[in-house]
């Protein structure tokens, strides 16, 4: 599974973060990106996933 974060649709709430520090991390211009790159550890695909319900902007993607 795949997961990244579009900065164009990423408004800052650092939501994901919060709820997922080991998968999310805040950069510089306050926007949130996937830690290591976009391909998610099987046992935090399900954390990936909540994390893409859970953001207000739906910035979060995450392919199969």
């Amino acid at each position: 599974m795949k997961c990244r974060v579009n900065p164009q649709l990423c408004e800052g709430h650092q939501r994901c973060s919060a709820l997922y520090p080991e998968l999310f991390e805040v950069a510089n211009d306050g926007k949130a990106r996937v830690r290591g790159g976009e391909e998610v550890p099987e046992a935090l695909e399900l954390d990936a996933q909540s994390a893409a319900n859970a953001c207000p902007a739906g910035a979060i993607e995450i392919e199969f």
